[in-house]
């Protein structure tokens, strides 16, 4: 019998056997991570454009899929900025490019509250792995653009430029 590949990047280590001292601040027994995701997609088009197992794509308009994604925009981000609020909890936004252009608004809210702010590619409607590396670099290159001058435009000194990198593998 051939011993299974293993991905060699930390060996098994059962819970009980693990160290305890690992503190959070404040003495805060577990540590809570809110990414946030912002996407915005063509409508009826591209990935996502079927939502419903055995919808007819062919359907239009697709008011069940595009509604849904716009309540996200329009809607449900502002009431979750608020619980947040009242929460007094940060978050991680991740954007794609093309929201910070449809919903500037979303965007800005993210911003004013200190959160950070995490580039996502231009839309969730392509595929960034089927992408040739110019088509990659074009990509994270407008979707920084789009970030990096809403960022600035609002003078907010908490606003950083976000960076970006493509290596070639």
């Amino acid at each position: 019998m051939q011993p299974l590949r293993h991905h060699g990047r930390f060996p098994y280590t059962p819970i009980v056997d693990r160290p305890k001292g690992l503190r959070w601040p404040n003495g805060s027994k577990v540590a809570v991570y809110f990414g946030i995701n912002h996407e915005h997609f063509a409508f009826g088009e591209g990935l996502g454009g079927q939502l419903v197992p055995g919808q007819s794509t062919t359907r239009s308009p697709d008011i069940l899929n595009y509604s849904w994604r716009e309540y996200g925009n329009r809607v449900g981000a502002f009431r979750l900025l608020k619980a947040l609020d009242e929460l007094k909890m940060p978050a991680s936004a991740l954007f794609n490019g093309a929201v910070v252009e449809h919903a500037p608004a979303v965007y800005e809210a993210h911003v004013k509250r200190g959160d950070e702010i995490v580039g996502h590619g231009w839309t969730n409607a392509e595929k960034q792995g089927d992408m040739t590396l110019e088509e990659e670099r074009a990509c994270i290159t407008e979707t920084t653009d789009a970030l990096t001058k809403k960022s600035l435009d609002d003078d907010d000194d908490k606003s950083k430029p976000p960076s970006s990198e493509v290596k070639e593998v």
